[in-house]
């Protein structure tokens, strides 16, 4: 259980920082970047809401999603590099590159998911239910 809180942390910081950056873009009016990271930040934030019963349905969504995170986060990164200065770029091409390197590590795990089996006491599995 303690794995899945840090992931949905890790989810929730990577909202926040993709949240932060679309409103910088309001202010500059840029505002098609603004709203695919505003957009893209409120989907981080729902997976990281959702986190527990998508890695229950799909394999490997936490993955999928950290990568989609990284590459949005680089893109960020290199905004900050043409507009702003390089400390900030560089910092944020850091935490990139750990949402990327994070992604690939799920990706390779060899965790093995069960999934529920729905059981009703109604069905029979006897071909021949009147032979006694």
């Amino acid at each position: 259980m303690k794995k899945e809180k840090v992931k949905q942390f890790i989810h929730l910081f990577a909202g926040f920082i993709l949240l932060v950056h679309g409103f910088q873009a309001f202010e500059r009016e840029d505002l098609v970047i603004a709203f695919i990271f505003v957009g893209f930040s409120i989907v981080t934030m729902v997976v990281a809401s959702l986190q527990l019963w998508l890695e229950e349905k799909i394999r490997k969504a936490d993955a999928f999603f950290f990568m989609l995170e990284g590459l949005v986060i680089y893109y960020s990164a290199w905004n900050y590099w043409i507009e702003k200065g390089k400390w900030m770029a560089v910092i944020t091409a850091a935490l990139a590159t750990f949402y990327v390197f994070y992604s690939l590590y799920l990706f390779r795990s060899k965790k093995k998911y069960k999934r529920k089996k729905r059981r009703s006491g109604t069905v029979s599995t006897d071909p021949y239910p009147d032979r006694f």
